[in-house]
């Protein structure tokens, strides 16, 4: 079934930038049939929405971007989104355990990698409570995306804080255009089964789809951190008549997993992070309700809700244990009764114990208010609250409430000249308004090369745990033993400005698009966790942090990042897929890792942002679908050794390659799909922490498709 007038708001406004592209501008801006070959005509260039709000094409946005399209994912036989990203210019994906992977853009960043903002079909999937984005359960199918666009630089101007370095906008796919059944089997190295069954139908005007998933694995050989996985996702697409449309969508996932903190040798660990399982739910709705006034104008009004909840909170060794390996001396259990006034006993600790929520609604119009000016404008309020007994004083619930508004227009200057402008002002509580803007000038060479000059400004709001944290040992009458984490109060945001020069061009004949960068970025008021021994200045005494090795999320300096990226898409022949990214890194710049006693010789320890940042990353995927229903492809990365933040570890530099090849076949109506894939072909290698050795894995995948 085709998708006729079903479509969501996403789709349409993809539909009415592609007209407004032609009908909006003077012929000479989008080019006069004498200037355009057959090649040119034919030639695809991808619609985006992610940097403006505003469908555009690639050659009119303001910031470098990588789409990711359906058919780039197939031909990785990823099963997660984290290994698609590995594809992106300056893009490093990290294997935390073997169920939970961070994401980050430059590095710079620990397991939370929180300067990215995600959204899903417009929906941010930002945590509230510890920032950043849990992979592990996260409620949304990789077979049912469309497209990712990652907008690779701030974009605080469309998507507001914490679209810091980068945004990543993952569209998932129309229900009308999956009218059939799935049924999916994967399984393999480490006790690895995963199943997956989807149904998508079309009743008049709803469509919808309902996708379940449920898998388990033993993780990494190296660890203890089996999981697994149970998740639901559905999505209704409601045509109300000509010109309107709903939109509703909502997911569920719960699971468990295996954690510890383990390094490279048995004396190396957390003794605050022994082995346990973590249970682990999240849930969101979603409703948006869309209407097309005109060729001119679309107004959208969107609510959501995400809802985390992490169960973390364990018992650990006894006291007097603890006071042995920290203080390394045997230490009896008289000790704890004479010092705390408690008889020996285990504590309670609870490390990423935390219950996270977040509404959302926002306004939105778009209209065409010339024949060369665009403008899209909005309005939105947002609450997050986190909740824990662990993490926060007093089991108190933390708050924070945020009103925004936001504008962005498109400029056709001259017929060859675009100029991009954006604002986004937010208010947060107990904050003073925060103004990101961007500004970039778009000159279009000829028919197929494009020269790119942008500036703009983000802010990384403090997270409710780095604002807020107590974490403590505690005894079985909740007495606090050890303080373990501590937020320092009202944290500044972090700041980060960035200029950037780009380059996007086309052969037709190859299809083949290529995206060039340089770019110079400031970042301000970096929040770190540096340990503190002793109380030596007055922010660090405000928090009563005297405890020795209590760590804090604090302020702790300034970096400077800059580098060029490439990237590079082509299609050969209509049976091959070659895609290419490079990226160069470095940064200067310190920041306080650990507050000392005030009469060492180095109250203050520094470390070198220039560790925290890989110098070269790349990845190269060919893909090509042979005779007789064969396809295959391989693909191979290349990270340099850098150093994750946080629980992560200063690595080496590794390579990775993947494989997959796959037979399609026909009966009786139905489509059969049987695919194998390698994962890690060739030498180990280790991954976030030293302990982590990833070695080679194969699957075997087993799709039935029938309408």
């Amino acid at each position: 079934m085709t998708a006729r007038h079903h479509s969501n708001g996403y789709i349409q406004a993809a539909l009415l930038g592609s007209l407004l592209s032609t009908l909006s501008l003077p012929s000479s801006a989008v080019h006069s049939a004498g200037d355009l070959s057959e090649e040119d005509f034919l030639f695809d260039m991808p619609v985006v929405l992610s940097a403006t709000r505003l469908a555009q094409p690639l050659t009119d946005v303001p910031v470098a971007m990588t789409v990711i399209e359906r058919e780039t994912i197939d031909a990785l036989g990823a099963t997660t989104i984290p290994d698609v990203l590995r594809l992106v210019p300056g893009f490093q994906v990290g294997r935390v355990t073997g169920s939970r992977m961070t994401v980050t853009y430059h590095g710079i960043s620990d397991e939370f990698a929180r300067n990215m903002q995600v959204l899903v079909d417009g929906r941010s999937v930002y945590d509230a409570g510890f920032g950043g984005v849990n992979w592990a359960s996260f409620p949304v199918l990789i077979e049912d995306i469309q497209r990712i666009e990652i907008i690779r630089g701030p974009n605080a101007a469309a998507f507001g804080a914490n679209a810091f370095s980068a945004t990543i906008n993952i569209i998932t796919i129309h229900p009308a255009e999956q009218s059939g059944t799935l049924l999916k089997v994967t399984a393999g190295s480490l006790a690895t089964k995963r199943y997956l069954a989807r149904q998508a139908l079309s009743i008049k005007d709803f469509d919808f789809r309902l996708t379940v998933m449920q898998e388990q694995s033993e993780g990494l050989d190296s660890r203890e951190d089996d999981f697994s996985t149970q998740m639901v996702n559905f999505r209704g697409d409601f045509h109300l008549d000509a010109k309107s449309d709903l939109l509703f969508i909502a997911g569920f996932s719960e699971g468990e997993r295996e954690d510890n903190y383990e390094g490279a040798s048995a004396t190396d660990f957390d003794p605050y992070q022994p082995d346990r399982t973590i249970d682990d739910t999240q849930n969101f709705q979603q409703i948006r309700f869309s209407r097309i006034e005109s060729v001119e104008s679309e107004w959208s009004i969107q609510l959501y809700h995400n809802y985390q909840e992490i169960d973390d909170e364990y018992e650990t060794m006894l006291a007097s244990e603890y006071l042995s390996i920290t203080l390394g001396v045997p230490i009896p259990p008289s000790y704890v009764q004479d010092t705390f006034g408690w008889p020996d006993q285990r504590l309670k600790v609870g490390y990423h114990d935390l219950n996270s929520e977040r509404y959302d609604l926002e306004l939105q119009h778009s209209l065409r208010l010339s024949d060369r000016l665009r403008l899209v404008w909005g309005a939105g309020a947002r609450h997050d609250s986190a909740w824990s007994l662990a993490r926060f004083e007093d089991n108190n619930k933390v708050e924070r409430s945020q009103v925004r508004a936001f504008g962005n227009a498109e400029w056709y200057a001259l017929d060859s000249f675009v100029i991009n402008l954006g604002l986004m002002a937010e208010s947060y509580e107990d904050y003073q308004p925060y103004y990101s803007p961007r500004v970039a000038f778009n000159f279009h060479v000829d028919n197929l090369q494009t020269l790119r000059l942008s500036y703009s400004k983000a802010i990384r709001m403090p997270t409710l745990v780095e604002n807020n944290s107590l974490m403590r040992a505690r005894f079985q009458n909740e007495t606090t033993y050890d303080v373990i984490y501590r937020g320092a109060g009202r944290l500044k945001p972090e700041e980060i400005e960035s200029v950037e020069l780009g380059y996007v061009g086309n052969i037709p004949s190859l299809g083949l698009t290529l995206d060039a960068k340089l770019y110079r970025d400031e970042i301000r008021d970096f929040i770190g966790q540096p340990r503190i021994n002793l109380c030596l200045d007055e922010v660090i005494c405000s928090i009563e942090a005297s405890e020795a090795g209590a760590w804090t999320f604090t302020n702790v300096g300034d970096a400077t990042t800059s580098g060029y990226e490439l990237g590079i898409s082509a299609k050969p022949s209509d049976n091959s897929l070659l895609r290419i990214s490079y990226a160069f890194a470095k940064a200067s710049g310190k920041f306080i890792r650990l507050f000392n006693s005030p009469d060492a010789k180095r109250p203050y320890i520094f470390t070198d942002f220039a560790s925290l940042i890989p110098r070269n990353t790349i990845s190269i995927l060919l893909a090509h679908q042979f005779p007789h229903g064969f396809d295959g492809s391989i693909v191979y990365y290349r990270l340099d050794g850098f150093e994750w933040f946080g629980d992560g570890e200063e690595l080496p530099s590794y390579d990775k390659i993947d494989a997959k090849l796959s037979y399609t076949t026909h009966y009786f109506g139905a489509e059969g799909k049987v695919s194998l894939i390698l994962k890690n072909i060739g030498a180990d290698y280790t991954d976030f922490r030293k302990s982590n050795e990833v070695g080679p894995e194969s699957y075997i995948e087993f799709e039935l498709f029938f309408d």
